[in-house]
């Protein structure tokens, strides 16, 4: 394996001048002989930099004298992993069952206790659960809404700012009847990606769900962000997240196409492009809804407060 990284390191092997700039490279002093006068091209090809002597010398002879071999000659430029975080995945006692290691460049491997205080780098024995268990138990015990993301960061992100957030390990498409057990009774809202795989797995979710959890939407982001985190640090704030939020019978139908067992969501037999028609007034709807909200904000926030207030009288609070 080579030990240079780029270009310019391997050049530092050569005095500085004197040197020719040419293309892909420079004309240096070679080692091999008695140089006067820069013979030596050094030229870089891809990942490969190549050395040709004006005055003969062989690469061998070059390289000898370098104290290198020709492996040397292709740059090491692969990146090597840094692990940037750890999700830790814990039962409902908060003992740890396994950690989801997420790695820059970005790639993910899962690991184990091995009851000594390191790890075992695969979840063999070990029955998945949903990120934050603990915390997510509670919320369906006394009625809290659980936001379900698509990834351990967007539902870090949501805690920070103060919401119960929860994900299934192992990205889109593992999802697993534990985790559907676990949120029977539960309020859920779906947060999934605006890929075609966030598509695919929200459907998954949906027909799990259905049925089972109290209560149960989806909020649809648009496809102009990839995920909540992005669609945060794009300058948006949770106050206008209410906007994208759809009940399951509006989501499915726009996305129908990525259900990946038809056979329990069927396509209406007649006028197919129906569903997509009526998306459209739906949108629009929406649209029109959001602009009357805007237009009578002032209104909107008098009633919350004749309300609440309200509401303090009906118990007592307030006298």
């Amino acid at each position: 394996m080579s030990r240079f990284k780029t270009f310019d390191e391997f050049l530092n092997l050569f005095p500085p001048k004197p040197c020719q700039r040419i293309k892909n490279g420079y004309n240096v002093l070679c080692p091999a002989h008695n140089d006067k006068t820069p013979s030596l091209s050094v030229t870089q090809n891809s990942n490969k930099m190549l050395i040709y002597c004006h005055a003969g010398c062989s690469e061998k002879a070059i390289l000898q004298k370098l104290g290198l071999n020709e492996s040397n000659l292709f740059l090491n430029n692969k990146v090597e992993r840094q692990i940037i975080t750890t999700y830790p995945y814990k039962d409902a006692e908060g003992n740890i069952l396994f950690e989801v290691v997420r790695y820059k460049p970005k790639s993910f491997k899962q690991r184990r206790p091995d009851g000594r205080g390191g790890f075992i780098w695969n979840l063999e024995g070990v029955k998945p659960v949903l990120y934050h268990l603990p915390d997510i138990l509670i919320a369906v015990r006394v009625g809290d809404t659980i936001y379900l993301t698509e990834g351990e960061k967007d539902a870090d992100r949501l805690w920070s700012l103060g919401l119960t957030a929860t994900t299934n390990p192992m990205g889109a498409s593992k999802w697993k009847a534990q985790y559907t057990e676990t949120l029977i009774g539960a309020k859920v809202i779906l947060l999934p990606h605006t890929d075609a795989e966030g598509r695919k797995h929200a459907l998954k979710v949906i027909e799990a769900l259905e049925g089972k959890a109290a209560s149960l939407s989806v909020i649809d982001l648009p496809e102009t962000t990839k995920d909540i985190s992005e669609w945060l640090d794009q300058g948006n704030n949770l106050e206008t997240l209410e906007e994208y939020i759809l009940t399951p019978l509006m989501y499915t139908p726009k996305y129908l196409s990525f259900n990946t067992t038809p056979e329990k969501i069927k396509q209406p037999e007649t006028e197919p492009e129906w569903s997509l028609r009526q998306w459209d007034v739906v949108r629009q709807l929406q649209a029109e809804v959001r602009g009357w909200r805007q237009k009578h904000a002032e209104v909107l926030l008098a009633m919350d407060k004749l309300n609440a207030k309200i509401k303090l009288y009906e118990t007592g609070d307030l006298i």
